[in-house]
């Protein structure tokens, strides 16, 4: 069961039986006071939702902190009547993938952008379109080209078929929708701090429990579920100086990507990527302490002041087809940033294949190599009886037992090196990634520097609780040889 249909965990009485918890509400239940619907707890927000109307409320005050769009208001449900300009478009059925494309009767369409198939249905415009601002094509077909081709000529590891001309007769010129998030996250976080004072070697641990207030603007999220969202935002971000109010002028020789989700349908993207920059807001805290460590699990954020804008941004799209399998590619339209998911070459594939495997028997690889290890240097043993006993001269002594203890403690070497590797690319739970650091992977999404709103006041609160002070005894070296607990309480 989802949890909109759940109670919100905060009106839960005390001593309430567990098998209440899970009923959904009933028709008494708190109604929106924007459209009369029900609305819901999102623990991912800290706050009330209508999925119906995107409005946003306090739990406890009822008031609006924010909408993530509303349909009804801008007609993107399409209940509005058509308006002449839309009548004059055309929408695009991809009866392959079901793409839905938006277009001008002028404009030709022989294959789908997204899977290539050229069973394309030509209808009348279905529901109103109506984006509120767009982000103009800058970069022409030739250019976009010169940009794709210079970004695979610049990869080694690649599918030798790959690299071939004719797939840019497919790159295709898509306005792709997006919904621009921004307001305000405070966010709550727990960490452990270190200040160390050099006069009088005097060393604190301290619990920093902290709020951070900043502000973010334009947080892009595509809207099309046919298009890999980090693709997206491997291509971002776009300059949105040159943003204007939408016009069915910039659509004339372009196709449009029509939206299939609304802000309240990436709920999870949406919280995902604001706790992510949270976390990057949080290291302003480290400049206060000698050593800081940030306690992800324990932190929170509470979301308000929500607005959302639709908008459609350029992109030169390119869907490749290789050994049955589809990869996207996407040039920035108005930046030329490009990217994409490439195909590894035989290599790259046998060298990840070995890495996965030793990250997932590693534990029976490695005490296998140092026992072999350990046998070669202890196999000095036997040699040097020989030697005793005559059956083996001094040169071929020294040429055989130096070798396999040499041999051995390489080989261990070996076995330590990699451990310290593979620990370097593993997760949190101790699952080896496979991420040997290739140049086959997507770019990663802007940093928060490319969204905060220097506009708005950050504020930052800090609450140290001191968890333990003590002395650092040195000796005539200078270095540390004991500490002196020193009473806090």
């Amino acid at each position: 069961m989802s949890l909109w249909n759940q109670e919100p965990q905060k009106n839960i009485t005390p001593g309430m039986p567990s098998e209440d918890l899970n009923k959904p509400l009933s028709a008494g239940s708190t109604k929106c006071p924007n459209c009369a619907s029900n609305i819901f707890f999102e623990p991912e927000i800290n706050a009330l939702l209508c999925r119906n109307c995107g409005g946003v409320f306090d739990p406890d005050s009822k008031e609006s902190i924010g909408s993530f769009c509303n349909p009804q208001e801008h007609n993107y449900t399409g209940d509005g009547d058509m308006t002449e300009e839309d009548k004059l478009r055309r929408e695009c059925i991809c009866d392959a993938c079901g793409a839905v494309l938006v277009t001008d009767v002028n404009t030709a369409s022989t294959f789908c952008p997204f899977c290539g198939s050229p069973a394309l249905i030509k209808r009348k415009l279905s529901r109103e379109f109506k984006p509120d601002k767009i982000v103009p094509f800058k970069i022409d077909r030739q250019r976009a080209e010169e940009l794709f081709t210079k970004y695979i000529d610049s990869k080694t590891e690649v599918a030798k078929n790959f690299k071939t001309k004719k797939h840019l007769k497919k790159m295709t010129a898509l306005y792709v929708p997006f919904w621009l998030v921004s307001g305000s996250v405070e966010t709550h976080s727990t960490g452990t701090g270190r200040k160390w004072t050099p006069d009088t070697d005097s060393v604190e641990i301290l619990e920093v429990n902290s709020k951070i207030k900043f502000w973010v603007k334009g947080i892009p999220f595509d809207a099309s579920k046919k298009i890999a969202n980090k693709l997206m935002e491997a291509i971002e971000p776009y300059d949105y100086s040159e943003m204007v109010d939408f016009a069915p002028e910039y659509l004339q020789g372009f196709y449009a990507d029509s939206y299939d989700q609304l802000p309240t349908d990436m709920m999870s993207r949406i919280a995902h990527r604001l706790k992510l920059y949270s976390f990057e807001a949080a290291d302003s805290i480290k400049k206060d302490y000698n050593d800081y460590v940030q306690n992800y699990d324990k932190a929170f954020n509470i979301l308000r002041d929500i607005r959302s804008v639709y908008c459609l941004m350029p992109v030169w799209f390119l869907n490749i087809e290789v050994d049955g399998t589809s990869h996207q590619f996407a040039v920035n339209g108005q930046t030329g940033e490009v990217c994409g998911q490439l195909p590894d070459s035989s290599a790259l594939k046998a060298k990840k294949g070995l890495l996965n495997f030793y990250g997932k028997h590693r534990g029976y690889l490695e005490l296998f190599f140092i026992l072999i290890g350990i046998v070669l240097i202890v196999a000095r043993l036997p040699l040097m009886f020989a030697l005793a006993t005559g059956a083996l001269s001094t040169a071929l002594y020294d040429i055989y037992g130096n070798g396999t203890t040499i041999l051995g403690a390489l080989l261990i070497a070996f076995v330590l090196l990699t451990e310290y590797f593979v620990r370097k690319h593993e997760k949190q739970d101790r699952t080896f990634t496979g991420d040997v650091g290739v140049e086959n992977e997507l770019d990663k999404m802007p940093p928060l520097a490319a969204y905060y709103d220097p506009s708005m006041k950050t504020t930052v609160e800090t609450n140290d609780i001191l968890l333990r002070h003590y002395m650092q005894l040195r000796d005539n070296n200078g270095r540390v040889v004991d500490t002196k607990e020193v009473d806090i309480f």
